[in-house]
């Protein structure tokens, strides 16, 4: 890996996202993983040069449904995430939201394959 290769994964935001199995319908348990990995799929190609999306089940109850990260292991506050890509003039509040929308589009596509 370049340096220059090696600063900028350093300089990456992780917004790592907990899919409820719930979402996906009463048998959502049985492939909530299998989801994950088919909206990741989805939403890759709209990372940016800042940001990597992680679509991962929410197993635990207790952890909230968007984190943060920083080079993948520093945990960063909602305000802290904001700031940060503010730097690099995104808005987290407008990435979050075409999130939403694209996970319910995604959703509705991934469910209708088993209707």
């Amino acid at each position: 890996m370049t340096e220059h290769a090696a600063r900028s994964a350093a300089n990456h935001i992780l917004l790592q996202y907990r899919v409820e199995a719930g979402c996906l319908g009463p048998s959502g348990q049985d492939f909530v993983e299998d989801f994950c990995f088919f909206a990741y799929a989805a939403l890759a190609p709209a990372e940016g040069d800042v940001f990597h999306w992680e679509i991962i089940p929410r197993y635990d109850k207790t952890l909230p449904e968007f984190e943060y990260r920083l080079q993948g292991t520093k945990t960063l506050s909602r305000d802290q995430a904001v700031r940060y890509l503010q730097a690099f003039d995104k808005n987290l509040d407008e990435m979050e939201d075409a999130f939403d929308d694209k996970l319910a589009e995604l959703i509705d596509q991934f469910v209708s394959q088993f209707s």
